[in-house]
């Protein structure tokens, strides 16, 4: 997910660099800042917010997962995306730490690695020698 260039460059200009460091979430620690008389807590406002800008990219995700499910095992988009959502449901459920939300990070970093740079170019050639050696 890319972030507001506005919040980062505000979120860069509020915080020190120490204080960068000790901080899990400083864009939602800087939305505690904000004082309305209308509304208590401005942070709910800010988290209703990013779930707006996240939620199609986590649409786009599903609908992208369930369409492997139908290509790949034959399961209907019917099926597959009420599952999908449950299983990230679950997921969301199971995972309650930060260190445990860091240790999926870096799965999912040396997996797309893995995917990207290794995968992909062996499978390419691989389809390669395939096709030079049918032609021959």
């Amino acid at each position: 997910m890319n972030a507001n260039p506005l919040t980062t460059f505000l979120t860069f200009a509020f915080f020190a660099q120490t204080e960068l460091k000790k901080e899990i979430w400083p864009t939602l620690t800087a939305y505690k800042i904000v004082k309305l008389p209308v509304v208590e807590r401005f942070e709910f406002i800010g988290i209703a917010n990013w779930c707006l800008i996240i939620l199609p990219s986590i649409c786009l995700s599903i609908w992208c997962a369930g369409r492997l499910l139908k290509r790949t095992i034959k399961l209907n988009l019917k099926y597959s995306v009420p599952i999908l959502c449950t299983l990230i449901l679950f997921g969301c459920i199971v995972i309650k730490t930060r260190l445990e939300i860091d240790i999926l990070n870096s799965i999912i970093n040396d997996l797309g690695f893995f995917l990207g740079y290794i995968y992909i170019p062996i499978l390419f050639v691989l389809l390669w020698l395939v096709t030079k050696i049918r032609s021959k």
